[in-house]
């Protein structure tokens, strides 16, 4: 077996040296350790990209920390020594004695510093969530909440006012990071699977059908297995029980009024949502990106094999950067099942699906590409 290339765990669980942010206001150096500093953290985020994702039940992913409690310290110094820095930078930017040039290294090589701690809390994280159990208990968090958590904190490291280049490295983080929850989001659903079938089968209403799906995170996680296509089949036929239970108390209330059409079948999309996604997939299709994306929602996610992207601006880069590469595609027209919108195309020599989801304005705010 190929050896996994793994990261110490002394080095995983040491601090950033967060002192140096105290140093003389004009520190001999300074540009000297910013650049190490970066090259520093930049060499944690691609030794983190580099790395295979671990399995459920691996319990090497970080050498030399098999123990549980470990992991939890080393993870709880990382996180402890981002709020150390990022209390500094604070205290940097309200002190006025601090000039320009020498207020920009300092939130220069701070920056860098969190960027080399959180790439090793999610290393941290990551391999805590990789030795969890998958099974699911009535009552308890989904076991993957930890790294949607750490998501969370990801995306507020990358808001909090560090620098341009240090908040794209984050952002490589946090796309490494959700490759690795979804793979192991994927054998969570597995280990369950037996018992959400048997959830769906008693399923009563679309109420219970959406409510087993959304504990176990089926439409964010589980594009492609057997077991969420039962669950979009199950809340297909409920849907169609309701409406026509619905147009028979209906037609039972108005015995007496004149006949009427029966009501048509409940579903889950609109005509404004299919136009929607015609009129994206058109502009797309034709290169004609400001159309594109005006039908798209400022929340936008889209979630492909590459990564996640959020909000228009990443998501008109990873186009562009997509186009550059000459790996443009072109999709069919939308379909919908009932339950869901979504367009069949080609990538290059690969058939791809797209899915779409959609706000209350009938804007597109999640494309899922599989």
């Amino acid at each position: 077996m190929r050896a996994r290339p793994a990261l110490a765990v002394a080095v995983a669980i040491a601090l950033l040296p967060g002192p140096v942010m105290a140093q003389s206001r004009r520190a001999p150096g300074l540009a000297d350790q910013e650049m190490a500093a970066q090259s520093g953290a930049l060499g944690i985020v691609a030794s983190l990209e580099g790395r295979p994702c671990p399995q459920l039940g691996d319990l090497d992913y970080v050498a030399g920390a098999r123990d549980p409690a470990v992991l939890a310290q080393a993870a709880g110094r990382e996180r402890a020594s981002i709020d150390e820095v990022m209390a500094t930078l604070r205290r940097v930017a309200q002190d006025q004695t601090i000039g320009e040039e020498g207020r920009g290294r300092l939130f220069a090589l701070g920056s860098w510093q969190v960027v080399s701690s959180a790439g090793r809390l999610t290393l941290l994280r990551i391999a805590e969530q990789a030795r969890v159990d998958p099974q699911m208990a009535d009552g308890a968090p989904h076991p993957l909440a930890p790294l949607l958590e750490l998501a969370g904190l990801l995306d507020q490291f990358r808001g909090s006012g560090i620098s341009g280049a240090a908040a794209m490295a984050v952002g490589r983080i946090r796309n490494r990071l959700d490759q690795c929850r979804s793979g192991l989001a994927r054998a969570v659903i597995e280990a369950n699977e037996p018992a959400i079938r048997t959830a769906l089968a008693d399923a009563r209403t679309t109420a219970d059908v959406r409510a087993v799906g959304q504990r176990h995170r089926l439409a964010e996680d589980g594009a492609g297995l057997s077991v969420t296509g039962s669950y979009v089949q199950r809340l297909r036929t409920l849907a169609e029980a309701e409406a026509a239970q619905a147009a028979d108390a209906a037609r039972r209330a108005s015995r007496n009024a004149p006949a009427r059409l029966p009501a048509p079948a409940a579903s889950a999309v609109s005509p404004a949502q299919l136009a929607a996604a015609q009129r994206f997939i058109t502009a797309s299709n034709k290169g004609n990106e400001a159309a594109a994306l005006a039908e798209l929602s400022e929340d936008i996610e889209l979630r492909t094999p590459e990564g996640v992207f959020r909000g228009k601006a990443e998501v008109r880069e990873a186009v562009r950067r997509q186009s550059a590469s000459g790996r443009s595609g072109t999709m069919g027209p939308p379909q919908s099942d009932g339950a869901r919108v979504f367009a069949r195309g080609r990538v290059g020599a690969f058939s791809v699906v797209s899915d779409y989801e959609f706000n209350s304005a009938n804007k597109i705010n999640r494309i899922v590409i599989r």
